[in-house]
């Protein structure tokens, strides 16, 4: 007999449920009883910037005639959590009674990893699937602390300090979803292999089935191309454009089964001590008139059928 799915209203009250309890046991900690705002009016606002995909102050901004705390309020919360004894060290969790024993960014990667696990449960990921990595910046205005990364000064408004974070998401048209994260700072001693290792390393522990690897061309390197090959996944990272790149696009092109052209060539990248073998494809194509001409690295065999 097959086991049915909860209905997706159903799903989305109770992870909205679950999220937002799980917000509280992380805040209330941090809450004073004579604070002005309760850990649910600070749970609120993020929860629902979340849904609407904003910057909590943004949110805030767009929303001035409800009753919500600042941007700097929550972040002054959040300061306050990922500040607390024995938050940067991670202790492990075997379920929502053992959240409360360790708080800060621990119960926040903590809280992630659940929902993971309650969306497997659901059925939401029985296939493999496509992931993508990424770091993201959130910019900071309050004082400075080693939890921040320095930006450029152009990248923000009014700040050159953001917290940084490092996610692995599933991705497919209109849907993401977040399956790891991990929070940079500037002593952390984590690199771009490192960081790629411990995300997708995460997701599978999880039980996440990962189809392909797309990663960002920062992330362009051997040691990184090394650490999905030992994992023995695929990957896709766009070619930056220096002057072996530029070369390998003016070499002849064939043309696909979908009639675009495409060229490819084996190639070695080198970064440092270490050398990593990867094909570059070089793919251009002119959808509605207007040419794109895309080049990336790949361990994929790449040919005319499936380019």
């Amino acid at each position: 007999m097959i086991k049915q799915n909860s209905s997706p209203i159903k799903n989305v009250k109770a992870a909205k449920k679950f999220f937002s309890s799980s917000l509280k046991e992380i805040f209330s900690p941090v809450m004073k009883p004579q604070s002005r705002y309760a850990p649910d009016d600070i749970i609120r606002v993020i929860r629902n910037a979340i849904s609407v995909k904003e910057y909590v102050e943004t949110y805030v901004r767009n929303n001035p005639l409800t009753r919500n705390p600042s941007g700097d309020t929550i972040f002054r919360r959040i300061k306050g959590i990922a500040t607390e004894s024995g938050s940067h060290r991670r202790k492990g969790s075997e379920g929502m009674k053992k959240m409360t024993r360790h708080s800060g960014i621990d119960a926040i990667v903590d809280l992630i990893e659940w929902t993971v696990k309650i969306a497997i449960s659901n059925g939401s990921f029985s296939e493999p699937v496509k992931v993508a990595i990424d770091e993201h910046d959130e910019p900071y205005f309050g004082m400075d602390n080693r939890y921040l990364i320095g930006v450029e000064s152009k990248k923000f408004w009014g700040t050159n300090k953001a917290y940084r974070f490092a996610t692995l998401e599933s991705v497919k048209k209109g849907e993401r979803f977040a399956l790891s994260v991990i929070k940079r700072d500037q002593l952390d001693g984590v690199n771009g292999p490192k960081e790629v290792e411990i995300l997708i390393s995460h997701a599978i522990s999880l039980g996440i089935m990962i189809s392909i690897v797309l990663i960002d061309r920062g992330y362009l390197s051997a040691g990184v191309i090394n650490k999905i090959d030992n994992l023995k996944l695929k990957y896709i990272v766009p070619a930056k454009d220096n002057p072996k790149v530029k070369r390998f696009k003016r070499m002849a092109m064939e043309y696909s089964s979908s009639g675009f052209s495409y060229s490819t060539v084996k190639d070695i990248i080198s970064s440092g001590k270490e050398d990593a073998e990867s094909t570059f494809v070089n793919v251009v194509y002119y959808p509605e008139g207007k040419k794109h001409d895309f080049s990336f690295y790949t361990n994929m065999t790449v040919n005319k059928d499936n380019v």
